[in-house]
């Protein structure tokens, strides 16, 4: 809840210990030892008014649930034995942690099959994508009781992510599209079978070329998985500047929370099958797009072809042989090619493009 805790101390104040436990990694402080760097345990003993800490982090199935601790009013040094069996209580509570929750967690699974059945369903179903995309993220916002949705097309030829759908708070400015080229290291990030979760994105790094624009649209946590399922063998894995693989990345889904959140693995697997899922609409858009630039290319061709096979006075029935000094009167041969590679330039949307004779 928006609330502190019982203790005073949230997941933001814990910082390194959280990602420590969050790494399955026991914590511990004491008399000049400590997991922690020096800044970090002096902050954190002074909230919890201890002079020396043990901790566990209670883990199930991936997920980090909790961490069990000890604490002393004294310095201290703690032995082996001691980590060990405070290590071994909190796999004994990670056991029996998913039993307590069964009932809640099949009632859930039940409502999240309900709701992917239903896109499902209306992706096949209904000729009405915008409608379909707008109540995906209503119901995908409201199962993850979060703000932001995202649907993102990479435009290979630009490099760069264009915002086909999104949905916010009423009360921020939608966010500009496109979204700049993102980094190598996130690009491999973004190609792996799960969901890239960012709990606090003040202590990570990852997605900067975004961090700017999305924090200023009150973004502060994010899950963002690919529209693709999990790369085949065969595409290549070693990416330059220009992402090299045509079909690594198609597009991107992100859900964003205006806090610093845990994502929990249904949730994760959740957006996952969701983003695979709306990857069917991605997928037919970009279809559509590439006929639509063919069509105009083929339709670019017969102009020009036109063009150089019928003069200006083609109407007095008089033939032209290609000799002819009146062939093209109002149209020269140099501004006949600029208008072409003008054309070609357009089309493909190439910057450069070059008639050599």
């Amino acid at each position: 809840g928006p609330g502190r805790p019982a203790s005073g101390i949230t997941v933001q104040d814990l910082g390194e210990f959280y990602q420590a436990l969050g790494r399955e990694e026991m914590v511990w402080i004491g008399e000049s030892q400590s997991s922690l760097k020096t800044e970090l345990t002096g902050r954190l003993m002074q909230q919890i008014r201890a002079r020396s800490l043990l901790a566990a982090p209670i883990v199930s199935e991936g997920e980090l649930l909790g961490f069990l601790a000890v604490e002393a009013g004294e310095p201290r040094i703690w032995q082996d034995n001691e980590k060990h069996y405070l290590q071994g209580v909190a796999r004994l509570v990670a056991l029996t942690a998913p039993v307590s929750e069964m009932d809640e967690r099949i009632q859930q699974t039940e409502i999240d099959r309900d709701l992917t059945a239903g896109i499902a369903h209306a992706i096949y179903s209904d000729a009405d994508w915008e409608a379909t995309l707008k109540n995906t993220a209503e119901q995908l916002c409201g199962r993850l009781k979060c703000e932001y949705f995202l649907l993102l097309l990479y435009g290979e030829e630009q490099n760069r992510f264009e915002i086909v759908c999104q949905n916010l708070p009423r009360n921020r400015r939608a966010v500009p599209s496109p979204l700049n080229a993102l980094d190598v290291a996130d690009v491999g990030l973004l190609q792996e079978s799960e969901p890239l979760a960012i709990e606090n994105w003040e202590e990570d790094g990852r997605l900067g070329a975004w961090r700017e624009v999305l924090a200023e649209a009150g973004v502060r946590s994010l899950l963002a998985s690919s529209t693709r399922a999990k790369k085949k063998e065969g595409e290549n894995p070693n990416l330059k500047s220009k992402i090299a693989n045509r079909k690594s990345i198609e597009g991107l889904l992100v859900v964003g929370h205006n806090a610093t959140r845990t994502w929990r693995r249904s949730e994760q697997d959740l957006v996952r099958l969701v983003s695979q899922q709306l990857g069917l609409i991605l997928h037919s858009w970009q279809q559509s797009s590439e006929i639509d630039k063919y069509q105009q290319f083929e339709r670019l061709l017969k102009s020009g072809l036109a063009v150089l096979q019928h003069s200006p006075d083609e109407q007095s029935g008089e033939p032209i042989s290609a000799a002819s000094p009146t062939m093209f009167p109002e149209l020269p041969l140099q501004k006949l090619d600029r208008n072409f590679a003008q054309h070609v330039s357009q089309t493909l949307s190439c910057p450069l493009v070059a008639v050599i004779t």
